[in-house]
């Protein structure tokens, strides 16, 4: 797995910097939490909540960062990373920033003033209010129509 935007499709980089960049300006800086996903890391955060994890997976996924504290809650639909935008570099996820560490519980209107400049970036916003269908999942954005583009080469 990822944190870098170099590791997104050459074409989709500009948006993702973009709106970093849009976002900073406004205030809210971003700390960049994942971008590339690997076929070992993504199947087992599928996983989680469905089938135990293998050590490996464990050990995959706490060497991300991901999810340390709750390995029982179901994360994702995509059981393999060719089938989320993340596999395909075509996503990224991101968390806001207050006093420089994470902010782990912003308030709502944090995520509207993202969503906001997601918008303007040429991205869509899973987790927002016109969003898909992952309300949870916010600080998830991605190249609209992503999928399409899953079986064209990088």
């Amino acid at each position: 797995m990822s944190r870098s935007l170099d590791d997104l499709r050459p074409w989709f980089q500009p948006k993702a910097r973009f709106f970093l960049a849009e976002a900073e300006r406004d205030g809210l800086p971003l700390r960049i939490t994942r971008t590339l996903t690997t076929e070992l890391v993504q199947h087992a955060i599928w996983k989680i909540g469905r089938e135990d994890l293998t050590e490996d997976e464990k050990i995959a996924l706490l060497a991300e960062g991901l999810y340390p504290d709750d390995f029982t809650r179901t994360r994702t639909n995509a059981a393999h990373a060719n089938l989320t935008p993340h596999g395909s570099g075509l996503a990224f996820d991101c968390l806001p920033l207050k006093n420089g560490t994470v902010w782990l519980n912003p308030p709502e209107e944090v995520w509207k003033r993202l969503y906001v400049i997601a918008e303007r970036a040429g991205l869509d916003a899973l987790g927002d209010r016109w969003g898909a269908f992952l309300s949870f999942d916010k600080g998830h954005f991605e190249e609209p129509g992503a999928n399409i583009y899953r079986e064209i080469p990088a």
